[in-house]
């Protein structure tokens, strides 16, 4: 394991100003007002037909060309922007301090004003639904995760948040089926350092090409290489690109997700083989990170709103009582601060008087952190590693949120143990260790690491902090803390004497619960909440007051294994309505108060039925069962009875066509072979939309990968049909390609398109016209099927895709169809990693596209 120091100078390299820069193209630094070099990439001369290579010093006059020179005035700090350049290459320009840094970049991809464009439309069109999401993270990162892989063709896409301790987690993927997934994987802050954060919070995206390219030497004037923070081309740390190695990742692209200009998360995208995307595709990824950021701002104002609503409850709860009843209204009444806040214990402190209710530890603790919180006004622990209790059964808080009041008061509010199961990509503790040359070494192992995290509570957020601050506010304005506390000691005394169960009903008011008293002897009964008393089916009104011992005698509690070996916590009953029951209890502190002259402790058994639990458990495991059972039963029928009802048809359409050919044009035993012929052709149609909708069910839709001909596959669809449409007859228009070489499986695009040239020929009047069309840009296939028909209605566009839906049923009638064709297309073309959507055409009709990332 790598020591703190070591870390320490990882965290210290200069990664903008390492003097590296990527061997894809060439850097030129100029001072703005000079225009003299100050630093120049090893090669520039050979890239740009120069001369000589340039001195740092000496002046750049022959060096760029007019229109590029008249053009750096207008350069900014921040993001480069395009500038005029020598073909095949992308001249980008920004400014830095008081430099002009000037980038010729050679993309991978070809440079063309189609592929800038389709790559900006496509970003639009994913910028706009992320604008029209729900406030989901989780649902949002999954869009952006297929949108960019659909955009970018990266081999896998993930988004990256980062928690508060600034490790990060997987929460959305998309990736090539072959690659191992990292959904749900956690990586440690050391993976990305704090000055690496910094540069991503400033440059919104960097480009690795190759993580195997060997970085070009800048050569600069001065001890210090200059500032590349916003370059395309700057080269990142030396660990880094071994750390991409260790994955198996050759290329990367991170785009920075900021919330209110800070660092939220990264979309993160890993490549098997050398890549460096245009500038139009990297334009339209930034494009991206400000409807994140506006939709993170909905997700506030969305909490912003429960907190709201919970201060509201917290004050209309405390103005129902007298001004007095203040303390006693936060504390103890249904409604109250821990109920707002999501908290599960509250404690109130004020010199010698003290009043606890639910979760909260014992007087001389409570003392402690009341101590501890006063210089420091609020103190938020997630983690309290309070020592154990004398009784060692007894529940501990494990986290609390605390405020000092006026006059050494004190309010805090308590929760219990949150555990999780956190997945890292190797062992956290062991992040990197020293190469043979002393430098830093990432890990090499990213294998699956379990960790169980035990000892803190949920975090606290602003929905717990808010009404915490609105109590403290209240208490503040109401004046002097004796008459409140005298109020709320006398209420909680009386809770007490009375033998209520208004105690543990308040705190948990719809869970089986015992409250027991304090005594020296041991406990004696309170009461049992209504939850409790309906499972054990008793009543507990002649038990009040009883000792616990012969109180849990006569409710029919036993330990289930009495003795050393046995677990005082599971006990047995017998309930006339349930029979025998097996119910584990776990002692918490219900109520505490101590004030001069009062000393009372209440204590809670919440009690967990096992038995019943088991019940339901076994009952769904069987239904599960049965529902899976029907499944496969179902679909063997329906996959037996499609084939044998396919094999007659044949036979009848055989038949059927047979008699066409034989009989004389227009003589009625060939026009009702036609009819026969239509009518059978209209079954098997069925047929194998009952055969498809079955896979899918089943989930064997597995696309093949095989290299076949696009446009060839689309022409020989579209010849399938070029007799239905001249006797409609309708114009068919092809715009493809001559040749279009693909990776795919040719058996579901065909299909695909077959569903969608025959709608349009369906819905299309006649002397309408159809056109298919493809175009191939950034790894991406788009194919197109417009038409000239009615359109789909408004009304109607969110749902043709559903299964039993039409766009019109009216129409659907006159042509037939069960409502299920767009829908199998759609979940075909998602099977291929691709979309079906429907776009309004520009003139009328419908546009629907659909768009195949390559394999």
């Amino acid at each position: 394991m790598l020591d703190a120091g070591a870390l320490r100078d990882c965290e210290r390299e200069p990664l903008a100003t390492l003097g590296l820069v990527q061997p894809r193209g060439g850097l030129l630094v100029l001072h703005a007002r000079s225009r003299r070099v100050i630093a120049a990439s090893a090669g520039l001369a050979g890239l740009l037909g120069l001369a000589a290579e340039p001195e740092p010093g000496s002046p750049s006059g022959g060096l760029l060309s007019p229109r590029l020179a008249e053009a750096l005035p207008g350069l900014s700090q921040g993001a480069p922007i395009r500038l005029p350049g020598p073909a095949g290459l992308e001249c980008l320009g920004h400014r830095q301090g008081d430099t002009f840094v000037l980038e010729w970049v050679r993309p991978s991809e070809p440079l063309s004003e189609s592929v800038v464009a389709v790559a900006e439309a496509a970003g639009a069109r994913l910028a706009e639904q992320l604008r029209q999401a729900a406030p989901n993270p989780f649902a949002a990162a999954q869009l952006v995760a297929d949108g960019v892989a659909r955009l970018s063709g990266y081999d896998r896409v993930m988004v990256y948040r980062f928690h508060p301790d600034w490790s990060g987690e997987v929460i959305a993927e998309r990736r090539r089926p072959e690659l191992p997934p990292y959904l749900g994987l956690r990586y440690p802050a050391s993976d990305i350092p704090s000055q690496a954060r910094a540069l991503y919070r400033q440059s919104l995206i960097r480009v690795i090409a190759d993580s195997e390219d060997l970085p070009q030497p800048l050569m600069h004037a001065g001890a210090q290489p200059p500032d590349l923070s916003f370059a395309v081309l700057r080269s990142v740390s030396p660990t880094h690109m071994e750390y991409l190695r260790n994955m198996g990742v050759r290329a990367s692209l991170s785009v920075s997700l900021l919330h209110k200009g800070e660092l939220w998360g990264l979309i993160a995208c890993h490549h098997g083989r050398a890549r460096l995307p245009p500038a139009g595709m990297r334009d339209a990824l930034t494009g991206l990170v400000q409807p994140f950021s506006d939709l993170l701002d909905r997700m506030e104002e969305t909490a912003e709103e429960r907190r709201l609503h919970a201060i509201g409850g917290l004050r209309r709860a405390a103005a129902a009582g007298a001004p007095e009843d203040l303390l006693l209204s936060l504390l103890l009444r249904p409604g109250g601060l821990a109920a707002a806040a999501g908290a599960e214990g509250i404690a109130w402190l004020d010199g010698t008087r003290l009043v606890a209710v639910g979760l909260a530890p014992d007087p001389a603790a409570l003392r402690a952190l009341a101590a501890e919180t006063q210089p420091v006004g609020v103190l938020e622990r997630p983690r309290l590693d309070l020592p154990p209790s004398g009784d060692k059964q007894r529940a501990q808080p494990a986290g609390m949120l605390a405020a000092a009041l006026p006059g050494g008061g004190w309010l805090a509010l308590f929760r219990r143990e949150l555990q999780q199961e956190v997945h890292w990509a190797g062992d956290p503790a062991k992040p990197a260790e020293r190469g043979p040359r002393g430098r830093l070494s990432p890990r090499r192992s990213f294998s699956l690491w379990k960790e169980t995290v035990r000892g803190a509570c949920r975090p606290w957020d602003m929905e717990a902090r808010g009404p915490l601050a609105a109590a403290v506010a209240m208490l503040r304005a109401a004046g002097p803390a004796d008459r409140l506390a005298e109020a709320a000691l006398e209420q909680a005394a009386a809770m007490a004497a009375s033998g209520e169960v208004a105690a543990p009903a308040l705190l948990v008011p719809h869970a089986p619960a015992i409250l027991l008293e304090k005594t020296g002897e041991g406990a004696r009964l309170l009461g049992i909440t209504p939850a409790l008393a309906a499972l054990l089916g008793v009543s507990d009104r002649a038990m009040r007051g009883m000792p616990w011992e012969e109180a849990a005698a006569l409710l029919g509690l036993a330990p289930a294994q009495p003795g050393p070996g046995g677990d005082p916590a599971l006990h047995t009953a017998f309930s006339p309505l349930h029979g025998p029951l097996h119910m584990r209890l776990s002692l918490e502190t219900a109520l505490q108060v101590q004030a001069p002259g009062v000393s009372l402790h209440l204590d809670m058994l919440l009690a967990a039925d096992e038995t019943r639990e088991g019940r339901l458990a076994e009952a769904l495991k069987a239904a599960s069962l049965q529902v899976e059972q029907s499944r496969q039963a179902r679909e063997a029928f329906l996959g037996h009875a499609s084939h044998e009802l396919r094999t007659p048809l044949t036979a009848i359409l055989g038949f059927a066509d047979l008699l066409a050919t034989e009989g004389a044009p227009g003589s009625e035993v060939r026009r009702q072979a036609e009819e026969i012929g239509k009518a059978g052709r209209a079954m098997l149609s069925l047929v194998e939309t009952l055969l498809a909708v079955t896979r899918l069910d089943s989930g064997r839709i597995e696309p093949r990968q095989e290299p076949f001909d696009l446009a060839r596959t689309l022409a020989d669809q579209a010849r399938l049909l070029a007799p239905l449409f001249a006797a409609k007859p309708l114009r068919l228009r092809l715009d493809l390609p001559e040749s279009a070489p693909w990776r795919g499986d040719p058996g579901l695009v065909g299909p695909v398109l077959l569903n969608l040239l025959g709608n349009a020929l369906k819905f299309t009047p006649p002397d309408g016209e159809v056109t298919l069309s493809l175009h191939l840009a950034l790894r991406v296939a788009e194919i197109r099927v417009t038409d000239t028909g009615p359109g789909v209605p408004v009304s109607a566009r969110a749902r043709i895709f559903e299964p039993f839906e039409q766009a019109d049923p009216a129409i659907a009638r006159r042509h037939g169809g069960a409502g299920l064709g767009l829908f199998i297309a759609r979940n075909m073309v998602q099977a291929m990693g691709g979309s079906l959507s429907l776009e309004p055409a520009l003139s009328g009709g419908s546009t629907f596209v659909m768009r195949l990332p390559a394999a």
